[in-house]
């Protein structure tokens, strides 16, 4: 998905590359493109020309290095992070919020975290 997001950058559509990815994603991870061998041809350049990107380009873009150095950069300045690597990860307030928690869980500590920021910004 990565890649496909990042080629799709190259004529200005990243997010809606990144929005189909997930619009269609199997959410069991157990089909799809997540699991295919040859999600280029099999997935992505259908997303791309429904998004209406030139598909040609797209394949060109998608196979470059280019493509592969902004993905690597990525997960190397993530890497300095220290926080474990997971799909999605949410980093509230300098925390990590470890994935599998419900809405309600989330919902909880993003409140949390907010009313902690209100509390510093009122002491000023």
């Amino acid at each position: 998905g990565a890649r496909a997001a990042d080629a799709a950058s190259i004529q200005g559509k990243f997010w809606e590359m990144h929005d189909k990815n997930y619009e269609v994603q199997d959410p069991n991870g157990k089909s799809g493109w997540v699991v295919s061998g040859d999600a280029l041809n099999k997935y992505f350049v259908g997303y791309a020309q429904s998004i209406g990107l030139d598909t040609a380009k797209f394949k060109a873009d998608y196979a470059t290095s280019a493509v592969n150095d902004s993905i690597n950069a990525d997960l190397a300045a993530f890497k300095k992070t220290g926080f474990e690597q997971s799909t999605p990860t949410f980093i509230i307030d300098g925390k990590q919020v470890k994935p599998g928690y419900s809405l309600k869980e989330f919902t909880q500590v993003f409140d949390a975290a907010i009313k902690a920021k209100e509390k510093e910004q009122a002491k000023g």
